[in-house]
């Protein structure tokens, strides 16, 4: 028998896939209907008689779960390893070199990590590039944040495996509750042949044609991360013995020229892209994952994301790995994003608080082809979280434009107090269900101590 569960609160933000021209919805002293999990009603005056389980959260506001769009879970085990660096120098002198001496476990537990940092600042929905896939989609399971994950791929260094791909998308790929998904993960223009990009292209195409009735397998990768990048996948480009056409001139342009701009890739980063590079990721139906503390961090300039936002580009928010931001607070991200954008073009207007809002959420889930998360609304995930109201900072509240407002320039993710998958608290009062916090923490200080000792030690 089906179990109806009513949420209550004193605010529920909801509807954010309404026109990229309208505000979400804020309903006062609502609830949300929840049942086997999935969102079927939202509004108001609901008696409680109809429900078997009655939850009222009091003075908080309900909001989808976030969506981050872009990171690097495992790479919580170096956070504050390699700061203050370029981005080249970052890779190839520190990151590339611990990575290759760190273990699956490492990962495991370096993941975990990620997941209970998102959980608990409000993410339900998370992607990662990185590697050891399983213990990735394990340790997300265990805490329970969604996870879009996959195979990485470096030409040279790490192969593309297209059996290995098949394999985990059999095993993982939309199974039980749609907790984790796999994506293709080519590095970047810079590290994937063209071959490699078009060959992983091809498999994704052909896998969702065929399997209509399964979520669709997306492609993610770096692009234009920095205004060096053209240069690096041109000097790729001669070691690896291939060309590139004479009239290219930026690493979008490059991945139209070798037919890989499709509808079911995103982008991570995108800081240079041009209005003819706009142009063409509308054309092809490709998403694009704004990461602004990271980009601002390592030097690489920002993204054009009010010109996404009105060319109608599919986009997102990420935080990149927590090696590069250095954490994983995506309420840090949106403020971060929207006042980074308003100061460098000049215009205090654009974009408006709840444009992010609804970038952080269900247009971010639509830029990964997951689109039954990222709102409140009937046919949705239920995934909520609420932040309690009763803060100096979140005060005062006189109108719905300044609830929003608050949410996106006044609220962290420390704020966050309940957080729920699949219509199942993962998080209440600030605690994670079924998990020993203090003990986890002390077992992932000694695994990221010993790994940066060995990686010393080189």
């Amino acid at each position: 028998m089906t179990e109806r569960k009513l949420v209550r609160s004193k605010y529920i933000v909801h509807d954010l896939t309404n026109s990229r021209d309208t505000p979400p919805k804020v309903t006062k002293d609502g609830g949300v209907v929840i049942e086997d999990g999935w969102i079927t009603e939202v509004g108001k005056d609901f008696s409680s008689s109809d429900f078997d389980t009655v939850e009222d959260l009091g003075n908080q506001v309900v909001l989808p779960g976030l969506v981050n769009t872009h990171s690097h879970a495992g790479m919580t085990l170096f956070r504050g390893y390699a700061d203050d660096l370029t981005l080249y120098d970052w890779l190839n002198n520190y990151i590339w070199p611990i990575e290759a001496i760190t273990t699956a476990e490492d990962v495991r537990i370096g993941a975990k990590l990620a997941a209970i940092e998102a959980l608990m600042s409000g993410t339900t929905t998370f992607n990662s590039m990185y590697w050891n896939v399983r213990e990735e989609a394990q340790s997300f399971k265990e805490i329970g944040v969604r996870l879009l994950c996959g195979p990485g791929i470096l030409t040279g260094i790490a192969e593309l495996d297209i059996g290995e791909a098949s394999n985990l998308i059999s095993e993982l790929h939309g199974k039980e509750d749609d907790m984790t998904r796999i994506s293709m993960n080519p590095h970047a223009p810079y590290t994937v042949s063209s071959e490699d990009y078009q060959k992983i292209t091809e498999f994704v195409k052909d896998h969702n044609q065929k399997n209509p009735n399964s979520p669709d397998v997306v492609v993610h990768t770096h692009l234009h991360e920095d205004k060096e990048e053209m240069t690096q996948i041109k000097n790729f480009a001669t070691r690896e013995g291939f060309s590139i056409p004479a009239d290219v001139s930026t690493p979008t342009e490059y991945l139209n020229s070798i037919g890989v701009l499709h509808d079911s890739l995103f982008v991570a980063h995108a800081v240079g892209c041009n209005s003819s590079d706009i142009q063409l990721l509308k054309q092809a139906g490709s998403g694009v994952s704004i990461n602004t503390v990271s980009n601002m961090k390592l030097g690489n300039s920002f993204a054009p994301v009010t010109e996404y936002y009105d060319n109608g580009v599919k986009m997102g928010i990420g935080t990149d790995s927590a090696t590069s931001n250095n954490n994983l607070d995506m309420f840090e991200e949106m403020k971060t994003t929207a006042i980074v954008q308003k100061g460098f073009r000049g215009d205090p207007i654009r974009p408006r608080a709840w444009e992010i809002l609804k970038v952080a959420t269900a247009y971010g889930a639509e830029s990964m082809g997951w689109n039954t998360v990222g709102d409140i609304a009937p046919g949705r995930r239920a995934d909520l979280i609420s932040i309690g109201l009763n803060k100096p900072h979140l005060q005062p509240i006189t109108s719905q434009q300044s609830l929003l407002s608050h949410i996106v320039y006044a609220a962290q993710g420390q704020d966050v107090r309940n957080t729920m998958v699949n219509g199942e608290w993962k998080m209440l009062d600030r605690k994670i269900i079924g998990l020993d916090l203090e003990s986890f923490l002390d077992e992932f200080e000694v695994v990221a101590t010993a790994l940066i000792a060995r990686a010393l030690e080189k």
